[in-house]
Order: structure tokens, then sequence, then C-alpha cells
């Protein structure tokens, strides 16, 4: 998927609890993985401990799963 004019490369895992993404930013090879719950995201971007409401979330437009896991 692209945000904010970088590009991620990520997989996607369906779990009991959630959805999982797990991948890195194109250019700068940071890797990530997100952890989606009901209510909350919680994962890391490189070093960074992330932690946020899932209703904060926007879906990206035009945005299309290719496939699933």
């Amino acid at each position: 998927f692209e945000y904010a004019g970088a590009r991620y490369v990520d997989t996607v895992t369906r779990t009991d609890s959630g959805v999982t993404l797990k991948g890195w930013e194109d250019v700068s090879h940071t890797p990530f993985k997100l952890n989606i719950g009901k209510i909350r995201v919680t994962g890391t971007f490189g070093d960074t401990t992330v932690s946020f409401w899932r209703k904060s979330v926007k879906p990206l437009k035009g945005t299309v799963e290719v496939a699933a896991r």
C-alpha cells in the first residue's frame, strides 16, 4: 500500500484476535508489524512502539485486497 508518498510492502495474517500486517517501508526498508484488534492497533515501526485506537484509522481510497492468507 501507499501512504503519504511512501510505499509499504506487507503480508496480512488473520488470527483469532484480529489481523496482523507485517512488512517494511520500500525505500528505507524500515520494518513494521501492526496487530489490528477490535478496539486497538498495536505494534512497532522500526524501533518505535505504536498504539492507537482502531476507530481513528481511516481507510485509504482505492484500497484493494489482492490475496488473503
